[in-house]
C-alpha cells in the first residue's frame, strides 16, 4: 500500500522536489500523509478516484489502467482502515491512510 502511494506522489511531482512523508500514532490508530507538489485532481474527479479503472484526465501521458488506487482502498479497508484525499488543481494531492480503530473517515 505504501510503495503504491508514495510511487504515485514521486510520479507526480517535480523531479528535483522531495515527497514529504509523515506517520502519527496514538493507541488506536495510525495515519500516514504522503504529499506531492503534483497538478492536483479536480474536485469532481476526487470522487472517483478509488474507482476501478478510474484516470484523472490530466495522467493519460503516465502509464496505468487504472486499478492502483483501487487497491489500496481495497487493502486499506481489509485492515480496517480508510484511505482519503485532499487536493485540487494547481494544489498537489495529499493521500492519508487511516488504519486501527476509525471512528469517521
Amino acid at each position: 500500500m505504501f510503495i503504491n502511494v508514495i510511487t504515485h506522489a514521486v510520479s507526480f511531482s517535480s523531479p528535483d522536489r522531495p515527497v514529504p512523508t509523515r506517520m502519527w500514532h496514538n493507541d488506536f490508530l495510525v495515519e500516514v500523509a504522503v504529499v506531492d507538489d503534483g497538478a492536483g485532481i479536480a474536485s469532481e474527479e476526487i470522487l472517483y478516484l478509488f474507482g476501478r479503472f478510474f484516470r484523472v484526465r490530466e495522467t493519460h501521458t503516465i502509464e496505468g489502467i487504472g486499478l492502483g488506487w483501487y487497491i489500496v482502498k481495497m487493502l486499506v479497508e481489509a485492515h480496517g482502515g480508510c484511505i482519503r484525499v485532499e487536493s485540487g488543481v494547481g494544489k498537489g494531492s495529499s493521500l492519508f491512510h487511516l488504519a486501527g480503530i476509525v471512528a469517521a473517515c
